[in-house]
């Protein structure tokens, strides 16, 4: 199954823009050290080159290390006021230009700390937002609309299936992704969703849409890892479950399911020699609204 969405620009793959400039010490100690050497030797020319000890070369080592910070500060500014990079305080102002808001997931009890959106969520929802302003039942109109109907939708499958003669059937089959438990949607944030997309402003009037729950395919990631001689073995290990957790993240949404390479490549983090993979077995395909959910994560060291 495809991402509707795929057409959308993965704003994750762009490289950082040309106004953010390389940094190196080194480099900016040699200018410095050069400007200087070639001030002094005006006056002096046989000044020599300082000495590692010398108290001038600290002096020059501390403005270096200070105009670092202060380059890093003005690429992280930079990047700040573009949607792809933006994150926290920043996203939020650029999701206030298109008039979205960051969500309340949960909030908070006298037990727990408010859940809100992540930045990921966010981004992609500010990305969309073009798409709300068209009346024709696009494919991003209905994801758009759907991922706004309530905080708990995640990931939003629009689907219009056609008549034997390949014509419209008016039917629109919306497939909605919960972010509470496995991500089956429950009726009542179905119900939610139908709403909201039944509204008479995002509605096309030829267009029926039914809104279905992603139907959940479940599955585990069992591996061992052997690990080189050196490397601590649980920080290795908590590379390894944190990467695997982060793709199993990701892949949870309506995608093209589950893939072994990019389970070994989660995996295959800096101190892992092999990868042994006991499950799953083969590659995860998932069908028209299905999503698949990772129930467990158990991954440990390989005995010799």
């Amino acid at each position: 199954m495809s991402n509707t969405s795929s057409s959308a620009i993965d704003l994750s793959l762009l490289a950082p823009p040309d106004v953010v400039k390389q940094i190196s010490f080194e480099e900016i100690l040699k200018l410095r050290l050069e400007q200087f050497y070639q001030e002094m030797r005006q006056d002096q020319p046989e000044f020599p080159d300082l000495l590692e000890s010398d108290p001038a070369m600290k002096l020059a080592q501390v403005f270096a290390y200070g105009e670092m910070l202060i380059r890093q500060d003005t690429n992280e500014q930079a990047l700040a006021v573009l949607l792809a990079f933006a994150k926290d305080n920043d996203l939020d102002h650029k999701a206030a230009e298109r008039n979205l808001q960051r969500r309340i997931i949960s909030p908070a009890t006298e037990n727990t700390l408010e859940v809100k959106e992540s930045n990921e969520s966010l981004r992609r929802r500010v990305q969309l937002a073009p798409e709300g302003q068209t009346t024709a039942g696009s494919e991003g109109s209905y994801i758009f609309h759907g991922l706004n109907a309530d905080p708990r939708v995640k990931d939003v499958y629009p689907y219009a299936p056609l008549d034997e003669n390949e014509n419209p059937t008016g039917i629109c089959n919306i497939y909605v992704l919960s972010n509470e438990g496995t991500g089956e949607a429950s009726e009542e944030l179905l119900n939610v969703v139908t709403a909201a997309l039944n509204a008479k402003s995002v509605r096309p009037l030829t267009d029926r849409p039914i809104v279905y729950s992603a139907s959940i395919l479940n599955y585990s990631i069992q591996a061992e890892i052997f690990i080189d001689e050196g490397p601590d073995e649980n920080i290795v290990l908590n590379s390894c479950y944190k990467a695997a957790e982060e793709y199993t993240n990701k892949t949870h949404s309506f995608n093209d399911g589950v893939s072994l390479s990019g389970i070994y490549q989660a995996l295959h983090q800096p101190g892992v020699s092999r990868v042994n993979l006991i499950s799953p077995a083969g590659n995860l395909d998932t069908s028209l609204g299905q999503v698949a959910y990772c129930t467990g994560i158990n991954i440990s060291r390989a005995s010799l």
